[in-house]
């Protein structure tokens, strides 16, 4: 029951937010006092609340790629760092994972 409204909460806040530009602390203030307000009137109040946030892979590179145009705009650099960014897109990843096996002892 307390889940769902907070859930409930989160979804009517995060609505309103640019996630490129939030401020985590500012959320929780936010959150936290939305919650309250809801909760209270069943007894229930909330000394505090963190929020963590899992991101994909795309959606952390949307951010960057966000807030790298803002520096180079603020910069008067909107064309390079259009260019920047096309040539960053076509880059090849490479991703190298070593995994170790323990080694068996014998008895």
């Amino acid at each position: 029951m307390i889940d769902k409204r907070i859930r409930d909460v989160v979804k009517s806040l995060f609505l309103l937010e640019d996630i490129v530009d939030m401020g985590q602390a500012e959320i929780e203030n936010k959150l936290l006092t939305e919650t309250n307000k809801i909760l209270e009137p069943i007894g229930v109040h909330l000394n505090f609340i963190t929020l963590t946030f899992y991101l994909d892979e795309q959606t952390r590179q949307a951010i960057d790629v966000s807030t790298a145009m803002k520096v180079y705009e603020s910069k008067g650099l909107q064309e390079l760092g259009k260019q920047v960014m096309i040539e960053r897109a076509g880059a090849t990843k490479i991703v190298v994972e070593n995994k170790t096996v323990a080694p068996t002892i014998p008895e």
